[in-house]
């Protein structure tokens, strides 16, 4: 203040207020015309750097003498002309009211009417005096309903807001100034708007009495902007910690799986020791079925991942249906009603036919649990859907498109049952949960899961009491589907002979395979990790036929074995052996300079290693060659 007021305007700020086209409006535009709006000025401030600012300017002379003032209104809009230039992305935000108000009426409106916002001022009775051009605009109200107007009847009571009552009557008596005060209202002509208001509480000395000054900026898109972007980034999180659960979990799975490797593989051997009439037998083959099972549901869980596709291949979508009606039929409860519409042939798409075969039983049993003993009806469809009838028919989730120009196949089950609850039905894709008492929640998420893997997509409509609809859509394949040849099958040999090197860092799974190796009739070096059995290759490299080697392990995985061993011998078979799905590995052959004799997926059986050895010692490579 004290290098201001007084000072010739020029040398305000060590003269940068020495402004060429100031002094062109002060001195030549508002002698000749006393009102001048939008007058822009572009400055280099030795304070604040470059800035656009618009003025507006009043030349008003008070009413009680001959002297003229010059009231002028000065507005930032660097960051507005930036966002024009297209330079960044930033709102105006509303320049504080900072003047006090003159005693006459006439000068208040004057500064009322100099600001671009929204501003209001009212007596101490809180009774409108003067609304700016800006107020009306904005709030789509006339002058002859504001002026004089209590202002909770502005706009027939609208602004009876209970936050602005506690700004004006309880807060401003004990603080003459409140800034940035948040009220949010539904307006009955402008809708529900966020409101952002700074208030000023100033005494009128001539006539003894208080006015207040409400600034009024709406903030609405910004505060839904920040709203969006907090969503967004909560998502972000969400996103974040599913993956790296996702990708704990899988870990998990492969892991449980090579332990249930072990335990199969021994359980099988067991059972070849034991007469079939022994008491033991029943316990194991039961143990040897519970296993199995459990590999089976770490499958389902790595689908659900994502981390396994299995190997897909054009199929005939209405003959798999068809093909499963029979166990379909079977786990019919009550003997409920199918009701069956398949075309003779097709469509064709391109599928893994038993992760379909496990869609269609899990969509299937979810509906004969949800129809009525001897009431419910299910209607099981194949048909096609174009893209543009699929927009318009079905509500796709907000990540999922159609690809332009493919059509789609539609596997439909529809049932008759109680349905599912409105609140529910955004759940039921989650892992865990389940409507019925003793479901385990695992059916539909693997469903999705399968779903995802072949870029298909799958939706749910749904009525409390009326049942559900569930619909699986599936990019149709112009492959052919390949003739199935009958082949008779070659018997495996029993005993082998010679030295296998197994490679596998878990102990319990080499000791299986091991054993069962020495069951074949091989002579077995076991090597815990890549480096030991690259030290074992050299030290028995006359006598070894063949390596079994695990695809993961520390310090030298699979892949690094392969290629050293085939350095010291380039025709020894190597055997690749992994938890991951087949398909997924043979992924990677293309990029690999070496490739295997032969792949065994974890946990495998005797009859599985068997034919790995055999295939592995024809010397082709894998996949095998034409």
């Amino acid at each position: 203040p004290e290098e201001t007021v007084g000072q010739l305007i020029y040398d305000l700020g060590n003269k940068q207020w020495d402004i060429p086209k100031l002094r062109e409006l002060l001195e030549n535009i508002l002698p000749r015309k006393a009102t001048f709006d939008n007058y822009e000025v572009e400055h280099e401030f030795s304070t604040i750097g470059r800035r656009v600012m618009l003025l507006n300017a009043r030349q008003i002379q008070r009413i009680w003498g001959k002297e003229r003032i010059i009231l002028l209104a000065i507005e930032d809009i660097t960051e507005r002309k930036e966002i024009e230039a297209g330079r960044e992305k930033t709102r105006q935000e509303l320049a504080a009211i900072k003047r006090s108000a003159d005693e006459a009426h006439e000068f208040a409106d004057n500064v009322i009417n100099t600001v671009r916002e929204p501003l209001i001022s009212l007596n101490q009775d809180l009774r409108v005096v003067t609304v700016s051009r800006s107020f009306y605009d904005f709030f789509k109200v006339k002058p002859e309903e504001t002026v004089g107007q209590l202002i909770y009847d502005l706009g027939n009571k609208q602004w009876d807001i209970p936050k602005l009552r506690e700004l004006l009557e309880n807060i401003l008596p004990q603080r003459t100034a409140f800034d940035n005060y948040e009220v949010e209202h539904e307006f009955s002509t402008i809708g529900r708007r966020v409101v952002l208001l700074n208030a000023r509480q100033i005494f009128r000395e001539n006539i003894g009495s208080h006015i207040i000054l409400l600034a009024m900026e709406d903030i609405t898109e910004r505060k839904q902007a920040e709203k969006e972007k907090a969503k967004l980034e909560g998502q972000n999180r969400q996103l974040q910690k599913a993956e790296s659960l996702s990708v704990m979990a899988g870990a998990i799975a492969h892991h449980i799986n090579n332990q249930l490797g072990a335990v199969i593989g021994n359980l099988e051997m067991a059972l070849e020791d034991l007469p079939q009439d022994a008491a033991p037998v029943k316990n194991l083959t039961s143990a040897m079925k519970a296993s199995r099972r459990a590999v089976e549901i770490g499958g389902h869980m790595l689908t659900y991942l994502g981390q396994t596709d299995g190997i897909h291949a054009p199929l005939d979508l209405s003959e798999t249906c068809r093909q499963s009606l029979p166990l379909l039929q079977a786990a019919n409860p009550h003997g409920l009603i199918l009701k069956v519409d398949l075309p003779s042939t097709g469509p064709t798409i391109s599928a893994n036919a038993n992760q379909l075969r496990q869609v269609l039983t899990n969509l299937v049993t979810n509906a004969w649990d949800a129809v009525e003993e001897n009431k419910g009806t299910l209607y099981l469809t194949v048909k096609m859907a174009s893209p543009s009838e699929m927009s318009a028919a079905y509500r796709f989730p907000s990540d999922w498109q159609p690809q332009d120009g493919i059509p789609y196949a539609c596997l439909e089950v529809k049932d008759n049952g109680c349905g599912i609850a409105g609140e529910d039905i955004d759940k039921v894709f989650d892992p865990f949960f389940s409507s019925k008492f003793t479901g385990r929640g695992l059916g539909l998420p693997m469903v999705l899961g399968i779903v995802k893997a072949h870029q298909g997509v799958i939706t749910v409509e749904s009525e409390l009491g009326r049942g559900s609809c569930f619909r699986v859509l599936l990019p149709v394949s112009t492959a052919k589907i390949a003739q199935q040849l009958p082949t008779t099958a070659q018997p495996l040999a029993t005993n082998g002979s010679g030295t296998v090197l197994l490679v596998d860092d878990e102990e319990l799974l080499r000791e299986m395979a091991a054993a069962r190796l020495t069951r074949l009739g091989y002579e077995v070096i076991e090597s815990k990790n890549g480096l030991e059995a690259l030290e074992m290759f050299r030290l028995h490299q006359e006598k070894v036929r063949c390596v079994l080697t695990d695809l993961t392990m520390p310090f030298m995985d699979g892949w690094e074995v392969l290629a050293a061993v085939r350095k010291l011998s380039p025709n020894i078979p190597v055997i690749l052996s992994s938890g991951y799905d087949e398909a997924e590995v043979k992924t990677i052959f293309g990029d690999h300079p070496e490739r295997p004799q032969a792949f065994l997926h974890k946990p495998y059986q005797k009859e599985e290693l068997q034919a790995a050895l055999a295939k592995a010692m024809e010397g082709k490579l894998y996949p095998e060659q034409d």
